[in-house]
């Protein structure tokens, strides 16, 4: 008996998803016997204190399992990137458009456009619209419209704005919340955006799976 409670806290302290996933599937055997353990041992009162641990650590576990299924049937790429001075971790989801844009000279070929979703510790919360190669007609002072339409949905207005490193190529869509609480839900987001000589195109996204 000793052993296993000891065996139980040292799976708790699994770091990194795979460990966690791993030490879930111990210490689930390692629950059940607990549970068998009779209320005159004399660590009886330690293994109550313990199960509500062991408890939320597998349901924990549970739900990462499920968020890592999920990501993986998903077109989502997801990426993670530390702040240098130690504000904390940037996260991205990523997602790349079905169809394929091509532009004039000098931005010629084809290509794909991107959505990306990013959570910054230092630039906050915001949804990016980017291309390969091109202009959108978005200007630092009168921004620009992008109209959206979530599956079936109504089209919608959203608002764009230059990128504030000056990229032309990038326009964040505004406002976040609105945007993401209907991506959330959605299986598929077509975009129309104006470009820079290039008049308006159409990117089309499949989106369902979107774990954020």
């Amino acid at each position: 008996m000793d052993s296993l409670i000891d065996k139980a806290k040292d799976l708790m302290k699994a770091k990194g998803k795979v460990m966690w996933l791993v030490s879930s599937d111990e210490l689930k055997k390692i629950r059940a016997e607990l549970l068998n353990v009779p209320a005159s041992s004399r660590r009886y009162a330690e293994i109550q204190q313990l199960m509500p641990q062991i408890e939320a650590y597998l349901d924990a576990a549970q739900k990462e399992e499920q968020s890592a299924a999920k990501r993986a049937a998903s077109r989502w790429m997801y990426t993670e990137q530390p702040d240098e001075m130690g504000r904390g971790i940037s996260k991205f989801a990523t997602v790349e458009s079905d169809n394929l844009l091509s532009f004039a000279f000098p931005y010629s070929g084809e290509q794909h456009a991107s959505l990306r979703l990013q959570k910054s510790p230092k630039y906050g919360k915001g949804v990016m619209l980017a291309i390969e190669r091109g202009q959108f007609s978005c200007s630092s002072f009168n921004g620009c419209k992008v109209s959206v339409r979530f599956d079936n949905g109504a089209i919608q207005n959203f608002s764009g704005a230059e990128a504030a490193n000056f990229k032309p190529n990038v326009v964040f869509v505004e406002p976040y919340e609105k945007f993401v609480n209907q991506l959330k839900h959605s299986k598929k987001v077509v975009i129309e955006a104006d470009f820079f000589q290039d008049g308006s195109r159409v990117m089309t996204f499949h989106v369902d799976g979107l774990d954020w």
